[in-house]
């Protein structure tokens, strides 16, 4: 993944005590949950959101058909007045989130997987900057990685890097209302599924922005096979170019939009070798993305 390091500048933002929903009986902000055999970390990703300084949210769990004897009654401890709980056959992460939020009351939403965290004022630095700006789409952070790994990611957000690698993980504010009005997540995503929602917000003309904070940690898990080092997503080359491709199909505008700087990048990549698997990737997407284009173009 490619991590730019860069200072985002002081934004116009609606104060606290202004940005309450008009109604006040809800919730403003859903939190939401997929959980799949990850029943032993659970508890400490809702204890992160129930530990908030902002306290106008719901959480909203979907136990997603887990198999592993424990998390379904580990996930159902965890009910409370402001605790939803979905028990669903297991369908994968996309479908488990557009589910949750299928059934979440709040006009913003939180997506957090059951076994990262987020900073107690997360939500404190979050909302204002979500609500104070009607062209900006989603709302990211800085990250803290923990467990096998141990670093850091200071993404900067730059359209023209961010068609070609994402730089905000799935852990960012939105509104429920762009997420109905792009169709929600891809459930035949079964990776990558929050870039494709986050370009088709793009796509539709929303910005994003990033709190210069560390607000979310990524729990980076012993992996089972070869993934690629310092990455908060792991994935193999040939899906993962199967994926980008379809997204190139599914937005040709937004990608012909930033065709220069696709090109130039494709450049770029000869003087680094030194990242030889990840440029590698990259340049067969870039030129698979750069043929594609052409021919999406031609015939609209």
């Amino acid at each position: 993944m490619i991590l730019l390091i860069g200072i985002l500048k002081e934004p116009h933002f609606m104060p606290m005590n202004n940005m309450e929903s008009v109604n006040s009986n809800k919730p403003l902000v859903s939190v939401i949950i997929g959980c799949y055999n990850h029943g032993d970390f659970i508890a400490e990703a809702v204890q992160s959101v129930k530990s908030q300084t902002y306290t106008n949210w719901e959480l909203v769990i979907v136990e997603d058909g887990s198999t592993d004897g424990r998390t379904p009654a580990q996930v159902d401890r965890l009910r409370a007045d402001n605790i939803k709980v979905i028990h669903t056959e297991n369908k994968g992460l996309p479908s488990a989130r557009n589910t949750a939020i299928r059934n979440a009351r709040g006009d913003l939403i939180l997506p957090l997987d059951a076994d990262d965290k987020i900073a107690p004022d997360f939500l404190e630095k979050t909302v204002p900057r979500l609500l104070g700006d009607s062209s900006v789409g989603v709302v990211g952070t800085y990250t803290k990685v923990f467990g096998y790994e141990d670093w850091t990611a200071e993404p900067e957000f730059d359209i023209e890097k961010f068609i070609i690698e994402n730089q905000i993980t799935a852990t960012s504010l939105f509104r429920k209302a762009d997420w109905e009005k792009v169709g929600g997540y891809l459930e035949d995503y079964k990776a990558m599924e929050d870039y494709a929602l986050w370009l088709a917000m793009l796509n539709e003309g929303k910005t994003i922005e990033i709190v210069p904070e560390y607000l979310f940690f990524y729990r980076k898990h012993k992996p089972q096979g070869p993934v690629r080092a310092h990455s908060l997503r792991s994935i193999n080359q040939e899906l993962e170019l199967e994926l980008r491709l379809k997204l190139v199909e599914k937005f040709p505008k937004l990608y012909a939009q930033h065709l220069d700087a696709l090109v130039k990048y494709q450049h770029s990549l000869k003087w680094h070798l030194h990242y030889l698997e990840q440029q590698k990737s990259i340049t067969y997407f870039l030129y698979n993305v750069l043929s594609k284009l052409k021919r999406l173009l031609v015939k609209n």
